[in-house]
């Protein structure tokens, strides 16, 4: 982009012109800064300009667009099993927090449309997955994130499934260790190795075509599996490389660009021979070369009667905790 000939071509006073050219050439932008600039780009809408996610000191390779169009500007994918879709929790026509906001967006997958996201319908998961009129910890992610930072306009993607395994989303080669194992997992399913991680490829990619920006890129994934594996027993040596295998397939997705991947731990389970610390631990202690992995600590948070799914309340307590590690991973930068 050449900023002296964008400049050239729009009615920008001297001193908004100071204003960009600083904020276009420098790599930190302070929050002041950063709402002087929304400012003017609000009386020149059709003036772009790529600024960083960082307000406080993160690196250029975390970036937005921001920009007045009514579609998103940062896209959230969202993946897991059940608590991802919200099952056993409620949407509170009451309660301000669950109410759509006209800056926050999702992906209908269904009828390949973005729209105004709500906990209602089914723009923020398939109708078969995620049951209209449940509550969202990302949708309450969205919400911290817009609070946060002016001008964003957060898009989710969800792709979920209750009751799954990680082969729904892993994918190994034949000349790895747990490939044969792998597919004697996913064959429980009678589905694929990675079903649902190419459901989310394929939705990925028709969402962003339809957005006049066709260049935007992955801001996040948030990420909640692992109530399966603990039940059934998974091989945990396993379970720790199928999850580091997940992080790399939606970093490639990214085009292998810095990929904020934050997972939740699952809540607390002891029954029978199962025990959730092991599947927690690994989502814990996950190491990756960029750091760009963090995980919200939701092992505490209130549960419905069986144990495995969040209560309304804690999907509200999850969507900032998710945020918080969101947080932290750009603090890194």
């Amino acid at each position: 982009m050449d900023i002296n000939l964008i400049l050239s071509q729009e009615n920008i006073t001297k001193k908004n012109i100071d204003i960009i050219q600083e904020l276009y050439s420098n790599n930190n932008i302070t929050l002041n800064k950063y709402k002087e600039w929304l400012e003017i780009i609000k009386k020149y809408p059709n003036f772009y300009l790529t600024i960083l996610n960082n307000l406080n000191n993160f690196k250029k390779n975390i970036n937005i667009v921001i920009s007045y169009n009514n579609e998103p500007n940062f896209i959230i994918l969202v993946s897991g099993q059940s608590n991802a879709g919200g099952w056993g929790s409620l949407y509170d026509k009451n309660n301000i927090y669950d109410q759509p906001n006209d800056n926050i967006f999702g992906f209908d997958i269904t009828n390949s449309i973005w729209k105004k996201a709500s906990l209602t319908d089914t723009s923020l998961g398939p109708e078969n997955e995620r049951v209209p009129g449940k509550n969202l910890f990302a949708f309450h992610f969205a919400k911290h994130l817009i609070e946060k930072f002016p001008g964003i306009k957060p898009g989710i993607i969800n792709v979920c499934s209750g009751g799954k395994s990680i082969t729904n989303w892993a994918l190994f080669d034949k000349n790895e260790v747990y490939y044969k194992y792998n597919l004697e997992k996913i064959s429980l399913y009678n589905l694929v190795q990675g079903h649902y991680f190419n459901i989310h490829k394929v939705s990925y990619h028709k969402a962003i075509s339809l957005l006049s920006n066709n260049n935007i890129k992955i801001n996040v994934i948030l990420w909640h599996q692992g109530e399966s594996d603990n039940i059934l027993n998974s091989n945990l040596d396993y379970y720790n490389i199928a999850l580091n295998k997940v992080i790399n397939q939606y970093t490639t997705l990214n085009n292998n660009k810095i990929t904020p991947f934050i997972a939740g731990t699952i809540l607390d389970y002891y029954k029978s021979n199962t025990n959730s610390d092991n599947i927690n631990n690994i989502i814990r202690n996950i190491k990756i070369k960029n750091e760009s992995y963090n995980y919200a600590e939701l092992s505490k948070l209130k549960c419905n009667e069986d144990k495995l799914h969040f209560t309304t309340e804690s999907h509200h307590i999850a969507g900032k905790l998710y945020f918080d590690a969101y947080i932290k991973v750009l603090e890194k930068y």
